[in-house]
């Protein structure tokens, strides 16, 4: 299941032949979506460390 595309793009995906590309373009952006989640913490970590 994608989370970036519905049924609708992914059968156009299909009929271009571009549904590799998007599923790429899916991990990519789940990356950044994990990385910048995981530096939030470490400055949320860091701020409460520096406070209390």
């Amino acid at each position: 299941m994608s989370r970036l595309y519905g049924p609708q793009n992914r059968a156009l995906q299909n009929r271009f032949d571009s549904r590799r590309m998007a599923d790429r373009i899916e991990e990519i952006a789940a990356q950044t979506e994990i990385d910048d989640i995981a530096f939030g913490c470490e400055l949320l970590a860091a701020i409460l460390e520096e406070h209390f």
